[in-house]
């Protein structure tokens, strides 16, 4: 009958799969539906993600009130937290009822850029959360738009989890006639011809205005007038390099007998983490030089100072450490004599106190004394002990391997295949991003996070 009727994706039917090769039109496609619905809904009531694995072409989403974050391909560590964070809000909406939760799009454009992003193999569980987030996600609210360059980049368990599919230019003809489309029924080679696998129809995607996708988001972002401070999409960061102590001291908790001693900023929640030393217990440090291990014994001395002054900082710095002369050390031991005097001292007093011991494999003479005063565990005394890696982990006598019982500590610039035997745990592969000065795995309990440690 010669009719032309709009086509529209609506995201509360399920999930939307878009293949075709680069130029033909698929991430216009995203950026078409991520200003149709954001011009539809205020943004309390759609939360918008982009993972950009395909150049920039989304980027200028980010203006958007209702965009959480567009995280490029660049961005690996940002876009691990994007899929962490839909994934625990997917779990939060299944555990209770959330009637009122905004609509959530994740926008992933061009899925083999993804998987050279995250190996499929190696990052599996990143991959397995997508799937999850696309197989569970609609029925809480929060669907998947996805792009593909052919036919075979997508898994037929994810494929088969998108009730919208489109395909535009695929770059073999016969791929067509998966959906049963040959010869004449071949739509025509042009950027945003389409055809829908459901009905076999064709269609022109639209563009997100005439003027191009920078006019017509601020279009959008007058109608809504901009963000506002209430019910706007959760930002998604990144891990700083930087952390100062006084980025800790109002997470410290140094009341109650189980301390919390934030010693850096979380992986996961972007916020403070650190030990939970309870009376006579202890935390190691381990990292080789110059990964930031004295440099956090400063920032704990600092914090416990400013949060609780009446408790006793001492230390034990037999090598030269920022720790020497520092104001926030009440008590410093620099030769083993001195540290026998010093642990006398300690023992038989009852204020609180905080031992920081640097190099703490330099530590022998005093060592059977600071075994037994581990195994005794006195409550008002509580230590933190940083050490060389390399040495740590042949010291098998050493008072230090007591420590290493507790299975609380920090591995700075680790050894991944090494490391994790002071603790008996596995460290994860290595970040992105390497390891800064500062950067490694908090270890409490057996449970391991990759933070940026305070520096001072």
């Amino acid at each position: 009958a010669q009719q032309q009727i709009a086509y529209a994706w609506d995201p509360r039917d399920g999930n939307l799969l878009c293949q075709g090769v680069r130029g033909s039109g698929t991430t216009t496609a995203l950026a078409t539906a991520a200003v149709a619905l954001a011009h539809a809904h205020p943004p309390h009531a759609l939360h918008l993600y982009v993972v950009a694995s395909d150049g920039d072409a989304l980027t200028g989403l980010a203006a958007l009130p209702h965009v959480g974050a567009v995280a490029s391909a660049v961005e690996r560590e940002r876009q691990e937290r994007l899929l962490r964070h839909l994934a625990d809000e997917l779990q939060r909406r299944r555990s209770a009822l959330h009637a009122d939760a905004p609509l959530t799009v994740l926008l992933v454009d061009d899925l083999d850029g993804f998987a050279t992003v995250f190996d499929p193999i190696d990052d599996l569980a990143v991959h397995e959360q997508l799937r999850r987030l696309a197989a569970e996600g609609p029925a809480a609210g929060i669907v998947v738009a996805l792009t593909a360059p052919r036919l075979g980049a997508v898994p037929p368990g994810l494929a088969a989890v998108f009730s919208h599919r489109l395909l535009l230019r695929l770059p073999d003809r016969f791929d067509y006639a998966t959906v049963g489309l040959h010869g004449d029924d071949l739509p025509p080679p042009l950027p945003g011809r389409a055809v829908d696998t459901t009905s076999l129809r064709h269609m022109q995607l639209a563009l997100p205005s005439p003027e191009g996708l920078e006019a017509a988001v601020q279009a959008v972002a007058q109608r809504w007038g901009g963000r506002r401070a209430g019910g706007e999409p959760v930002g998604i960061g990144i891990l700083p390099t930087r952390v100062r102590s006084a980025d800790l001291t109002t997470a410290a908790d140094l009341d109650r007998a189980d301390w919390h001693l934030p010693v850096g900023i979380g992986d996961r929640s972007l916020t403070p983490v650190g030990f939970r030393l309870g009376p006579g217990e202890a935390a190691l440090v381990a990292g080789p030089p110059r990964s930031g291990k004295s440099a956090l014994l400063v920032a704990l001395a600092r914090v416990v100072t400013m949060q609780r002054p009446e408790v006793e900082v001492a230390a034990i710095a037999l090598r030269g450490s920022p720790l020497g002369g520092l104001a926030d050390v009440d008590r410093l031991a620099t030769d083993h004599d001195h540290v026998e005097r010093m642990l006398t001292a300690l023992t038989t007093g009852d204020r609180e106190v905080l031992l920081l011991v640097d190099d703490a494999e330099l530590v022998d003479g005093p060592g059977e004394r600071l075994r037994g005063i581990l195994e005794q565990r006195p409550a008002h005394l509580r230590i933190v002990a940083a050490g060389r890696s390399a040495a740590l982990r042949g010291a098998y006598g050493h008072w230090t391997t007591v420590v290493r019982r507790s299975r609380h500590g920090l591995a700075l610039r680790p050894q991944l295949a090494a490391d994790g035997d002071l603790w008996d745990v596995t460290l994860p592969r290595a970040p992105a991003g390497g390891y800064p000065v500062g950067r490694g795995y908090l270890v409490v309990g057996g449970e391991v996070e990759l933070v940026q440690a305070a520096g001072g």
